[in-house]
């Protein structure tokens, strides 16, 4: 008794043998599996006359397409049959325990989707309170306002540096009159290059040090921003 549907797993959309395959390899191989089912015996397809009479096209291209799909491993022979490889193996219904597996596996998918979309749309504020609250009210009290990026950056320079660099930095930013946060990043970044309130790194003061340099690029931004304005 021939099956009324089968499954077509939808990896084959991924599967470079089977996806690169031309238009009408893939469609003689999509007419086998269904051949397969129609035969319903665990995938050894009809003898090569009815399957020649069902596609409508002469046995010589009939086996010429099989052995192209052998080729590939989709389809070998034995005897005088063709049969589909793995057949019964792809065909099988799972078991509940396995379904119940599969839907849990969706389920936790769906979850981390949802989650992922929940966070990217939330406030500023709501990312924000992610953040240790006492970087964020430094923050606010020397610069300004967290925006949803600011709140990125915090994040990411709160597990990266020594909590207790922070207020130190921000201290020396407010002192050299350079309340930018890329001022105070430049700070960290140096004092984890050459240790903590370390000027240069070499124990002997340059004439212009990273803070130096970085406060007269901001002075230089804000002189050209204010000729434009």
């Amino acid at each position: 008794m021939s099956r009324h549907w089968i499954k077509l797993w939808v990896e084959m959309l991924a599967d470079p043998k089977v996806a690169r395959l031309p238009d009408w390899k893939w469609r003689r191989f999509v007419e086998v599996l269904l051949l397969a089912g129609y035969q319903d015996a665990d995938g050894m397809l009809p003898p090569m006359d009815d399957i020649a009479w069902m596609l409508k096209i002469p046995e010589q291209k009939v086996e010429e397409s099989f052995v192209a799909l052998s080729q590939i491993g989709v389809l070998h022979r034995e005897g005088d049959r063709w049969i589909v490889t793995n057949f019964n193996k792809r065909q099988e219904t799972p078991s509940a325990e396995r379904m119940r597996r599969m839907r849990e596996r969706e389920r936790e998918k769906v979850t981390r989707h949802s989650d992922a979309n929940s966070y990217s749309h939330d406030s500023a504020s709501a990312s924000a309170s992610l953040i240790n609250n006492n970087l964020i009210k430094l923050y606010e009290s020397e610069i300004g306002t967290v925006t949803g990026m600011m709140s990125e950056k915090l994040m990411a320079a709160w597990d990266e540096y020594p909590h207790e660099w922070f207020e130190p930095a921000f201290g020396e930013a407010v002192r050299n009159n350079a309340r930018k946060w890329n001022y105070v990043e430049a700070i960290l970044k140096n004092w984890k290059a050459h240790g903590f309130q370390s000027k240069n790194g070499k124990g002997s003061p340059k004439k212009e040090s990273i803070f130096d340099r970085e406060r007269a690029r901001i002075a230089a931004e804000d002189a050209e921003h204010g000729k434009r304005t």
